[in-house]
């Protein structure tokens, strides 16, 4: 499966393409909102791990702008925010699942494969 990881914080994201292409998945690592949206529109994935704090255009733009184009894309919210209001906005915006950092590998690896089931 090809797997998006749309996260600004380079260190996290690397971590989680690894794991990720140690499970057998192909993994492209994007750190930037409007970088992310481009290629998601250009190149696709078959699931995208979206934070919400991204320089340039927020995940929710991403996230809004994916959808209006009528990609039915997977998407795991995976953020540092934690409030109701948050979440509620995150899967109203469309989001597929939402996780809240920190997270252990282990859950996050169960809900791509209940997404991609």
């Amino acid at each position: 499966m090809r797997i998006a990881i749309i996260e600004d914080n380079e260190a996290l994201a690397n971590a989680i393409a690894y794991r990720l292409r140690d499970r057998g998945h192909a993994a492209d690592v994007l750190h930037d909102g409007k970088e992310a949206d481009r290629f998601l529109a250009r190149e696709g994935a078959d699931l995208v791990v979206l934070d919400l704090n991204l320089p340039r255009m927020d995940g929710l733009g991403v996230l809004r702008a994916l959808r209006a184009r009528g990609d039915g894309v997977p998407v795991i919210l995976l953020t540092a925010r934690s409030e109701t209001a948050d979440r509620v906005a995150g899967l109203d915006s469309g989001a597929d699942d939402y996780l809240v950092k920190p997270f252990e590998m282990d859950e996050l690896e169960a809900r791509i494969r209940a997404l991609s089931r």
